[in-house]
């Protein structure tokens, strides 16, 4: 069964090799790879940090100049709510947020400066600290 040309591809969950043991694509692979699979859009949330969002955005850039393709991109993280990483990744508490606006983008930013406060390698934010902190231009995803 072929799927129709008009049906539009997002993925919501990519993780990058910034994500380390996570994810093992570098950004410019992955949106390479949603390009030649058609996707319409690609959000990169790595974990408790926006690290390969940059290369990802260039990426986007050289593509459009060198070929005119281009595709949709978004940004998140994921968040652990726990200092749980040492736990199996399906047991760690986590929560995706994907930014919408500028807005959101400023308030990602602040929270994971916040979670990363008392650990380089080990940021998390309790959900009691999340709840008091502006989510406003975010979308949580719950895994």
């Amino acid at each position: 069964m072929a799927i129709s040309q008009n049906v539009e591809i997002h993925e919501w969950l990519t993780k990058s090799n910034f994500s380390f043991l996570m994810g093992s694509a570098h950004p410019h692979q992955l949106i390479q790879m949603a390009l030649g699979c058609g996707y319409s859009s690609l959000c990169l949330n790595d974990f408790d940090g926006l690290y390969g969002t940059a290369r990802l955005y260039n990426e986007k850039k050289s593509i459009f100049e060198k070929t005119g393709k281009t595709i949709k991109l978004n940004y998140g993280a994921e968040i652990h709510l726990l200092s749980d990483h040492h736990s199996p990744l399906l047991k760690q508490k986590t929560l995706v947020l994907n930014v919408f606006n500028k807005e959101g983008y400023t308030n990602l930013c602040k929270l994971l400066s916040l979670s990363h406060k008392e650990s380089k390698t080990k940021a998390f934010l309790s959900l009691e600290t999340l709840l008091t902190q502006d989510l406003s231009g975010l979308l949580p995803l719950c895994l």
